[in-house]
């Protein structure tokens, strides 16, 4: 079965967002549910949020990845001052995002 992909912007689809909560999982909507939605409620804008979003989640989730094989082979108090330390920089530029 070919990869779906959203009706606005054509961002690949994911099945299931795997969740921090005890392994938990949960199903995310199909392009055939993006498209009633866009339909039958006029949610053009919410649909086209949802593609967005996950564009960003994917591109967030391939820079996590990269910079977890960089710090292969830090001790751990390391890797644990320099996330710390980019948790503390995220969090400046969203409050003044």
């Amino acid at each position: 079965m070919a990869k779906e992909t959203g009706p606005i912007y054509n961002v690949p689809l994911i099945e299931i967002l795997p969740l921090r909560i005890g392994g938990m999982t949960q199903a995310m909507p199909s392009r055939r549910d993006l498209e009633n939605m866009r339909e039958v409620c006029g949610g053009q804008r919410v649909v086209a949020g949802y593609e967005v979003l996950l564009f960003e989640w994917r591109r967030e989730k391939a820079i996590t990845h990269v910079l977890a094989e960089q710090l292969t082979g830090y001790s751990t108090s390391t890797v644990s001052r320099e996330l710390g330390q980019a948790a503390e920089i995220v969090d400046e530029a969203a409050e003044n995002a």
